[in-house]
């Protein structure tokens, strides 16, 4: 059996830190990847995260693109060139439909109109029913508005 003292040290979490941003591909110092490689846990650490970084990539949806492509500048000219087309050929069709309805003559709607002569004194209808209201019964004098 060996003893504690005879075993490698074991990597810290800084050094797998390091291990991380190697995979994240982000700068990092070699030495202390070659250092947190050296031990068996920085190279299992390694390995785990490159089975997480598949198991992920493949959960993703079919045709996902992380990064989109770099459009050259005539590709975003033509794009351009292809919206003010199309906001034009509307603007254009929407004048040409308002020109063509307002030459029109106004066709028959079916509304009709009264017009009711208010000059002549008529007078209000007879009742159909007197409702009569007496007081204490079924009529309460107030004060108050009330």
């Amino acid at each position: 059996m060996t003893s504690p003292d005879s075993l490698p040290p074991t990597p810290s979490d800084a050094s797998l830190l390091v291990v991380e941003a190697f995979i994240d591909g982000e700068a990092i110092d070699l030495a202390a990847l070659k250092d947190a490689l050296a031990h068996p846990e920085g190279r299992e650490h390694l390995v785990e995260l490159l089975a997480l970084r598949e198991a992920v990539w493949t959960m993703a949806p079919r045709g996902y693109a992380p990064a989109e492509r770099a459009r050259r500048p005539f590709e975003r000219g033509v794009r351009w060139f292809a919206v003010a087309a199309a906001v034009m050929l509307s603007v254009t069709t929407g004048y040409l439909a308002g020109q063509g309805a307002a030459r029109r003559p106004a066709e028959s709607s079916g509304v009709e109109a009264i017009v009711l002569d208010h000059s002549v004194n008529a007078a209000p209808p007879l009742p159909t029913h007197v409702i009569p209201l007496r007081s204490g019964v079924n009529w309460t004098e107030t004060s108050g508005g009330r």
